[in-house]
């Protein structure tokens, strides 16, 4: 019983991951962009178009997946690993669904290669910073 109670307050909690996803990628597209600014005015060697997109891009990704997983972690500490990630599977493979779908339909350009690093990091540093939270409790 104690289980079940576990696995639906985590998949309650869970819900919470698409607004903080919102919050995530705003925070992370600023970090990116901050990043981008600081090589392109200090640095000797400018970015290039493609990379700089990829690294603003995965900067927003990481920034997002860390912050919805430290959210999560502290709103509920018991959480269950498989449950926490049910909801944000689906939103991301519904995001990359979408994003290769209007690919698809306007072109693939550099805009769509941010998005597709973007969403798998985003899931990827939210499953390991959760998976480090239950390694470490």
């Amino acid at each position: 019983m104690k289980e079940k109670k576990q696995h639906i307050i985590t998949a309650l909690v869970s819900l919470t991951f698409l607004p903080l996803l919102i919050f995530g990628m705003l925070g992370g597209a600023i970090t990116g962009e901050l990043f981008l600014w600081f090589m392109n005015y200090f640095s000797q060697f400018p970015l290039t178009d493609w990379i700089a997109i990829i690294c603003a891009h995965y900067c927003a990704g990481y920034v997002a997946g860390f912050f919805c997983a430290f959210v999560i972690s502290k709103i509920y500490k018991q959480f269950i690993l498989t449950t926490a990630l049910i909801i944000p599977t689906i939103v991301i493979a519904v995001a990359i669904f979408l994003d290769v779908s209007y690919a698809f339909k306007n072109g693939f350009d550099l805009e769509f290669l941010g998005h597709i690093v973007r969403s798998p990091v985003t899931l990827a540093i939210y499953y390991t910073t959760l998976e480090d939270r239950v390694k470490s409790s």
